[in-house]
């Protein structure tokens, strides 16, 4: 599980690795920080 934050740096619910990925690669996400991996979203979802 994956932590998230929103626009605003609010904590989201965790994701799963594929969640997460998909996030990632359509552009809606970037990684926040690497340990513990937390990934901010770029656009409200």
């Amino acid at each position: 599980m994956f932590s998230r934050l929103d626009t605003n740096k609010k904590p989201l619910q965790p994701c799963k690795p594929t969640v997460a990925r998909r996030l990632l690669n359509s552009g809606k996400a970037a990684v926040w920080r690497r340990f513990p991996f937390t990934l901010i979203l770029t656009q409200s979802c």
